[in-house]
């Protein structure tokens, strides 16, 4: 299964992210997700 490095590394460390803070505060996550896309949207 190939995979691209760029890629890989970042989904690592977001999904490291994303377990890390989902039990802690799933809203705030969302909410953040949510302005991050904003901008960049």
């Amino acid at each position: 299964m190939k995979q691209q490095p760029r890629f890989g590394a970042v989904g690592w460390i977001a999904t490291r992210i994303h377990h890390l803070l989902l039990p802690v505060d799933a809203l705030r996550l969302s909410t953040l997700r949510g302005h991050v896309f904003h901008l960049l949207g």
